[in-house]
């Protein structure tokens, strides 16, 4: 009755930051797994998986303008789709979204 759960009484402890450092890192969670599963079973970077990575970034809460530029900054890194590889690719978004 006048006494906190332990759930509770951990969650104050953490705070606004300490609450908000977990809720981030459950997000890049989400979106890591997510790329490394539509990339693992690829063999080359076509239009399709773009339009499938665009997908994700959209739905992982980037943003539309956030994930447009980092689609296009893609494109443009990739010059003709086919020619790279997909580990290539996770790496330039991976180092495009520290930028942000």
């Amino acid at each position: 009755m006048f006494w906190k759960t332990d759930k509770k009484a951990k969650e104050e402890k953490k705070g606004l930051f300490g609450r908000l450092r977990e809720k981030l890192s459950k997000t890049r969670n989400t979106l890591v797994s997510s790329i490394d599963r539509l990339l693992s079973g690829a063999k080359e970077v076509d239009e399709e998986l773009l339009e499938d990575l665009e997908e994700i970034l959209i739905t992982s809460d980037l943003g539309i303008k956030t994930t447009y530029q980092l689609i296009e900054n893609a494109k443009n890194h990739l010059k003709t789709p086919g020619t790279i590889s997909p580990q290539i690719l996770k790496d330039f978004i991976q180092e495009e979204i520290f930028k942000f």
